[in-house]
């Protein structure tokens, strides 16, 4: 599930960087105050995966554009 969004302004726009998913992307999404609010300590991070290689053709199934394992391994950001 895609739980948090990251976005640039661009002028008077709002453009979309990545998608981050996982239970991370939520904790990261609620602010830091949350996860110390209820003790919760994360190492990891959201899986961040490029606006490009999201097709959200069927919002209710994203599909991821290229391998797991490529994003795991730290794709650089466009």
């Amino acid at each position: 599930r895609i739980l948090a969004v990251g976005t640039d302004r661009d002028g008077e726009d709002c453009v979309v960087r990545e998608y981050m998913l996982g239970t991370a992307a939520l904790l990261t999404r609620l602010g830091i105050s949350a996860r110390r609010l209820v003790g919760v300590r994360i190492r990891r991070q959201p899986l961040c995966v490029p606006w490009d290689l999201l097709d959200l053709g069927d919002p209710a199934k994203p599909k991821l554009l290229c391998p797991l394992d490529e994003l795991k391994a730290g794709r650089k950001k466009k």
